[in-house]
Order: structure tokens, then C-alpha cells, then sequence
């Protein structure tokens, strides 16, 4: 397996190969980018985002963990803005959307997702998800194929419920912290959110996805395993892989200009 000699945290599988990786990108932006702060109701759910750069939309949908799209994507937004046209969401629960007390399951993050969809205005879109991001982005393209030109997914949620040892250490552990700091968002994902809803999962179903999709992962994340990011590449008919070496939950920190590029790369093809 070939290993590019800078950085040397990046591996690319043989398949993940496209002509478009070799082209050189300036991803340092000439000035800052501007992004609209803007609001927008979601059925009853008052949704903050955020709105910048010109091109083909693009919307990245933040992990489980974060605080909100700006603070989850900020090493990303604004080179990915010099080419696309960025929509980043709080999802409900997080940043500045509402709050509201109730159970966050991942089949209502995906339901909250199709409603933001189509109360933004978007009849298409390509997608980048994070973790549980990344979950509601294969979700969307799962159920609405016709409205997804291309997908990447990162250290994704929705293939299993498996945890790595971390995941089984600490994640109990958050979810006690969480409940004594009344926040309910993480609380109840970190359970499983309610038991007569469990999670939504998609690993019997990813034969399914047509559009052009890119799997990235870190080799050592310890939270959702590797193995699953090889699962999902074996039984996406159109799919790439690409593995951050010696990297955990979030290559888009550990390695940000990689990854913009990686990413912009693909999108191109």
C-alpha cells in the first residue's frame, strides 16, 4: 500500500487513486472568508447556520461531540468555501440552535436533517459528514439518491453499534457528566438515546448508495473502529477509501490541508 512521503500520517489505498490527486491547490484563501450567520425555522425548530463561498453547495453536517458546525469545521470551512457554495447547520441540540428536552436518537437527527434540507431550499447538494454527521449524511443519500451528487463520510456513525476501547471507557463516563451538567443533547446520544428507538444503522443497506462516495477514517480511532471504514468501502459500489495513518476520531484536525484537499480532489472527479 502506497505511502505518500508528505505528511507521513496519510495513506491512500490503491483504489482511492484518481488523477484528480495530483493537481496542486492553493487552499490558503487570498482574504478571510465571509460567512452569513443565519437563522431559519425547521418545522417548530429555530436552526442556526452558516453560509459562505460561491459554487456548487456543499453541506457539512458537525459529529456528535461538538459544539456546533462553526467550532467542528473551522479548520475546513473557508478552504472549502473558495470552491463550493458551504451550508454548515447546528443540528438541533447544538451551538445555537433550540435545545429542546427530549430524546436525540440518530432516526431523529436524520428526520431533523431532511427537514433542514428542504426548509434551506436545497433540491441538491453534495455532503460531508463527521462521525454522527456522518451517519445523517448517509441517511440523506440512502432515502433521497436524486438529491446527493456525491458523499464523504469521516470516522462515520451508522455502521455499527460497536464501540472501540475508548469509546467503551469514556463514553460512559461523558454520558454521567453530561447528565449532571443538564445537557440532554449528549446525554442521551451517548445512551443510545431512548430504547424503544434504537439506533438507525445502514450497514445491510450500503449496496445501495449510488452516488460517487468517499470513505476517510483514521487508523486508531477509537471510538468507531477502522474495520467498518473497509466494510463500507467492500459494499459501496462507487466508493473510495482513504486512511489517515496513526490517526484517531478526527483527521480533519490532526491534518487539515490534507484533508481539504482530499476532499476538494474528490468533488472535482
Amino acid at each position: 500500500m502506497p505511502i505518500s512521503p508528505q505528511p507521513r500520517s496519510i495513506r491512500i489505498s490503491p483504489m482511492s487513486m484518481c488523477a484528480g490527486c495530483t493537481k496542486l491547490r492553493i487552499l490558503a484563501p487570498s482574504r478571510p472568508m465571509q460567512f452569513e450567520s443565519k437563522w431559519i425555522k425547521v418545522k417548530d425548530i429555530n436552526t442556526h447556520y452558516l453560509v459562505g463561498g460561491d459554487g456548487p453547495p456543499l453541506v457539512l453536517v458537525h459529529g456528535g461531540g461538538a459544539a456546533g458546525a462553526e467550532s467542528d469545521w473551522e479548520a475546513n470551512l473557508e478552504s472549502l468555501a473558495q470552491y463550493y457554495r458551504i451550508y454548515a447547520p447546528d443540528l438541533v441540540g447544538y451551538g445555537k440552535s433550540d435545545k429542546p428536552r427530549l430524546d436525540y436518537t440518530t432516526r431523529f437527527f436524520n428526520r431533523f436533517f431532511d427537514d433542514y434540507m428542504s426548509a434551506v431550499g436545497l433540491e441538491r447538494a453534495s455532503l460531508l459528514g463527521h462521525s454522527l454527521g456522518g451517519g445523517v449524511a448517509l441517511a440523506y443519500a440512502l432515502n433521497h439518491p436524486d438529491r446527493v451528487d456525491k458523499l464523504i463520510i469521516v470516522d462515520s456513525a451508522g455502521l455499527s453499534n460497536e464501540l472501540g476501547f475508548m469509546g467503551r471507557v469514556l463514553v460512559p463516563l461523558f454520558a454521567r457528566v453530561s447528565r449532571m451538567r443538564g445537557d440532554y443533547v449528549h446525554a442521551s446520544l451517548m445512551t443510545g438515546g431512548s430504547q424503544r428507538e434504537p439506533s438507525e444503522l445502514f450497514t445491510e443497506r450500503l449496496h445501495e448508495i449510488r452516488v460517487p462516495t468517499l470513505i476517510v477514517w483514521g487508523e486508531w480511532d477509537g471510538y468507531l473502529p477502522v474495520k467498518w471504514a473497509y466494510l463500507a468501502h467492500e459494499r459501496i459500489k462507487d466508493s473510495r477509501l482513504h486512511i489517515f495513518e496513526k490517526c484517531w476520531h478526527d483527521p480533519r484536525r490532526k491534518n487539515p490541508d490534507e484533508f481539504n484537499r482530499l476532499v476538494l480532489d474528490f468533488l472535482e472527479q
